[in-house]
């Protein structure tokens, strides 16, 4: 909307030159151009305008830096909640196929974690990012 603006408020600026021009400078004792009060005031609004936007404008990179890093950490819990799911699903469903002994538990536990098998390079490449975003 400020970007609106200031775009409209620069050519009244610049058909009030035109028609001051067209008419003629006037100038002063020290050779300086002479302006009317309405290309002043366009042309004071056009600087107001344009500290309005740089400020709107900061504000903006501002938050979106914040949502940049919010959006880093929800991916980075999304992850981890994914980890320690696939953990306990190993944990927790591996220990039925086994025949009860403590030392089976343990080691079948184990076998789980280190050697998951992977339906298709798709799924690889998603656990392999995650372990990278974790590991960051």
């Amino acid at each position: 909307q400020t970007k609106g603006e200031i775009d409209e408020t620069r050519v009244k600026a610049e058909q009030k030159k035109n028609e001051r021009l067209s008419m003629g400078e006037f100038l002063n004792e020290n050779g300086e151009t002479i302006i009317d009060e309405e290309e002043y005031e366009l042309i004071s609004k056009l600087q107001d305008l344009k500290g309005i936007y740089r400020t709107d404008f900061d504000e903006w990179k501002s938050l979106k830096s914040e949502i940049s890093y919010c959006q880093n950490l929800v991916n980075q819990c999304q992850n981890r909640l994914l980890q320690e799911f696939d953990i306990w699903y190993n944990d927790s469903y591996s220990n039925e196929n086994t025949t009860g002994g403590p030392d089976d538990l343990t080691s079948s536990s184990k076998n789980n974690n280190d050697s998951r098998v992977y339906d298709d390079a798709a799924e690889r490449f998603e656990r392999m990012q995650k372990e990278l975003l974790l590991s960051d």
